[in-house]
This record gives structure tokens, sequence and C-alpha cells, in this order.
């Protein structure tokens, strides 16, 4: 957790540094060659890297033959085989015509092809290492990874004045740089010979890991699709902006949906497992309710100062970004809450409808995105990205009362919007200076402080979990 924290910082550090570096069209095309890259990396996966960590431990075992050393080189020579295949592939870009995607990211793309090859091989062998139950090591290597990626691309586009070409020339010396390592300790600690290929193994990995394959590649097209629509539709100078409304809500979201899970999903398969569904129910709803606790301020209160923020981070040339933070934080406000609402289907291995629902989502994305982005633009990309959400978490959350019922806190909940809504009037109250850092350091207390008091004075649950933080608060100062 620590490690994805440090990892998630490099986003926020580099967001207001790239934002101010690249024109609107610059910064749209950066992320158009993103998500590419990113669409690429995740079918060349494959579904394998889930697959070692299943199969990790049979073969250390010696329920398997060959011992770890046969399975390992088995999965590094496929990863390295499809990696190699999907960078010649990426090649193909250049004959795309204009109107499918702009003549800048084709170029970008053929590029920095190898990425995808040195991902392949650096992502497998950190499954293995995670296998190994070497902890530190990938850690190490994933901070490393994301710093270096954020480093030399930074010195090669802006101290050096190379633009987007220095961008993803750095990226690619960075990732071939991680690459490298890992080559050299796949080699050396995992004992990697290349010409070792055991087929019914890479045949079982792939059938169990495409399910998810298919959860990651539906996951994609509702996350990312909406850039190609809007290169395809609208302008560059467009979908840069709406770029970077995106990042501005995903990295508010970030820390609230990936600190709250990464604790609730081991403990509630643990409890669910260990003490039956009863207990993980309890857990489930107590986390919802303070989830929606958490969960309403960020996406009222930064909704409110949402044009402070995005002209403070990323310059004054992406406020018409503003617009479409609210629509995406609540889609990521809604997204946070996937696992509570989903848990029957997790917890009692129904993982083929899960696929189904986020499937359902991903048509729904794709078809509203056609529909309404050439009428509607960014805003558009913005609301069928919260519909898409809404779908697959409250759509599949219907059906997974069917396995396991949870009771909704719709009381707290209730209270919670209430006090959201009337903070974001609050703030709104505030007049805006020219001085957006001014302008937020007066909204943000207010704001806190009226949210604080509504919940406390409303809601018991609340008021129980303020004197609680507040007894743990004075124990430590006594103590100190």
């Amino acid at each position: 957790m620590v490690a994805e924290t440090l990892s998630s910082l490099t986003g926020i550090i580099s967001f207001p540094i790239f934002t101010r570096l690249f024109t609107e069209a610059q910064y749209g095309i950066l992320g158009l060659v993103d998500s590419t890259f990113k669409f690429a990396s995740t079918l060349s996966g494959a579904g394998l890297r889930p697959a070692v960590v299943r199969l990790w431990g049979e073969f250390k075992t010696g329920l398997r033959p060959g011992g770890t050393s046969a399975l390992a080189s088995s999965m590094l020579s496929a990863s390295v085989l499809i990696g190699l295949a999907i960078s010649l592939l990426l090649l193909l870009v250049l004959f795309l015509p204009e109107s499918l995607l702009p003549a800048a990211a084709r170029r970008l793309i053929a590029i920095c092809a190898a990425l995808v090859l040195f991902r392949n091989l650096t992502q497998m062998v950190l499954s293995i290492v995670q296998s190994q139950e070497r902890a530190l090591l990938r850690s190490t290597v994933l901070v490393a990874e994301r710093y270096l990626a954020m480093g030399i691309p930074l010195l090669f586009a802006a101290t050096f004045g190379w633009g987007l070409t220095g961008f993803f020339t750095g990226t690619l010396l960075a990732e071939g740089l991680i690459f490298l390592y890992c080559l050299g300790y796949a080699l050396r600690r995992l004992e990697w010979r290349w010409r070792i290929l055991e087929r019914p193994v890479i045949k079982e990995s792939v059938l169990y890991g495409l399910p998810l394959l298919g959860l990651n590649v539906s996951g994609f097209i509702t996350d990312w699709s909406d850039r190609y629509f809007l290169s395809y539709f609208r302008s560059a100078e467009e979908l840069g902006l709406y770029t970077a409304g995106y990042n501005m809500a995903n990295y508010v979201t970030l820390f609230l949906v990936a600190a709250l899970n990464s604790a609730l999903i081991p403990v509630t398969m643990n409890v669910y497992n260990e003490e039956g569904p009863e207990p993980a129910r309890a857990s489930l709803e107590s986390f919802l309710r303070y989830y929606s606790l958490v969960a309403m301020p960020v996406l009222f209160g930064v909704s409110a100062v949402a044009p402070e923020l995005i002209g403070l981070m990323a310059s004054e040339k992406y406020l018409p970004a503003a617009a479409v933070i609210p629509w995406v934080l609540g889609a990521k406000v809604i997204q946070g809450a996937y696992y509570p609402f989903l848990a029957g289907l997790f917890l009692t291995k129904r993982t083929g409808w899960l696929a189904l629902f986020l499937g359902i989502a991903a048509a729904v994305n794709l078809g509203l995105n056609w529909v309404l982005i050439p009428r509607l633009g960014m805003i558009a990309a913005a609301i069928t990205t919260l519909i898409a959400y809404a779908i697959y978490v409250f759509g599949g959350g219907l059906f997974s009362q069917r396995y396991l019922r949870l009771r909704f806190p719709l009381r707290s909940f209730a209270v919670y919007a209430l006090a959201g809504a009337l903070m974001f009037l609050a703030v709104r109250l505030v007049p805006a200076s020219e001085n957006h850092a001014l302008t937020l350091a007066l909204r943000i207390p207010l704001g806190m402080l009226v949210y604080v008091a509504l919940c406390a004075g409303l809601d018991a649950p609340a008021r129980n979990l303020l004197r609680a933080v507040a007894r743990r608060a004075g124990r430590r100062r006594d103590r100190a």
C-alpha cells in the first residue's frame, strides 16, 4: 500500500508540470498515446500474471513437476513472445488514416512500440516476485519505475525542450532501464531458460486468466474509450481539456478508494471464510456507511472548488476542464464502492457475472459516447462514464443481493448527501478571488466545518466516530 501511495504521488507531482509544459492539444495527444499503451499492455498480459500467482504454490510444493524454475521460464518466455508480437502490431498504426488517429499520435506510438515488450517482461517478473512473497523488492521496483518514468521524460521534455517526442523517448529509456534490471533478475535469480515453454501450463494459464482479462478489457473501455471518440469527433484541444479534468478528479479520489478498499477486501474475505456471511455482511454495511461519510465531502467539496483547483494545479488555460470534474468525481466515487455492492459475487466466486455486468457497462459507454460526444463534447464523455459505472456497481449490486443481502444505510447516506449539498452552497457563497490558493484556503475550512457540524448533529454513527477519534487523539497526547 505504501508503494502504491508513493507511486500515485508521481501523478500529482507531474500533473501541474506537464499541464504547463504542454498545450491543450499536446496534452490530449499525450493522453491518447498513453491510453493506447495501457490497452496494448492489458492485451499482452493475456491473463498470465494472475495465473502465475495461482500456480506458484503448486510448483513450489512439488504438486507439479519441474519446480518453480520451469514455471518461471515458461511464463517469462511466453510474456516476451506475446509482448514482442503486440509491439510489432503497434507499428501498423503508421498506416491508419488521419481521421482515426492523428499523425502525431501515430508517430509517437511507433517510436515507443517497444514499451509493450518492456512492460510485459517487467510485470511478469513482478508477479513472480509477488508469488515469492518478496514484498519489499516488488515495492522498490514499482516505486523506482514510476519515479524514473516521471523524472527522465521531464528532463527530456522540459530541460532539453524536446516536447512530446522527448517525453516518450524519456519514457522508453526509463522503462528500458527497469526492463534490463528485471531481465538480469530473471536470468540470475529465477533461472530463466528461454527455450523452456511448457505449452500445457501456458494453455491452462490463459484459460484461467481469460475471464480476468475480459474484466480488464471492459474496465479499460469504460475508463478510456472516450479519449478516442473525442479525438475522432472533436479536437485535440478538447481532448486535452477532458484529460486534464479527468486526471484531476482521479488524483483526488485515488487515495480514498485505494486506502479503504485495500483494507476492506482482505478483511472481508477472511471474515467470510472463517466466521461466515453474517459477520462479513456487518463489515460491509459498516464500510458503506463510513465510505459515504468520507466520499460525500470529496464529491461535493471538490465540485465546489473545481475551477480554483484546476486553475491552481493545471494553469488558467485548463479552466474549461472544471466542467467535467463533478461528473468524473461521481463516477470515481461509485467505482470506489464496487466491492461492497458486488461482494456477494466476489465472495461466492461468481466472477462470470462480474464480467457480464462490466461488459454491459462498457457496451453502454461505447454506444452513448458514439451518440452524444459529437453533440455535447467532453461533458458527454464525463456523463457516460458516470452512467457506465452506475450500471456496473448498482446493477450488479442488485443481482449480488441474491447471494449476500446488504442493508444499505439509507438514513445515514441521506444525511451525508444533505450535509454535502449544504456544504457546496456554503462554499460557493465565499467570493472567488483571482488568487486561487487564497480562495481555496478560505473555502475548504468553511466547507469542512459545515459538513462535520451537520453530520455530527444529525447522524449518531458519525457522532460516535468523531468521539472515538477524539478519545484516541487524547490518549496519544497523554502518552506524549
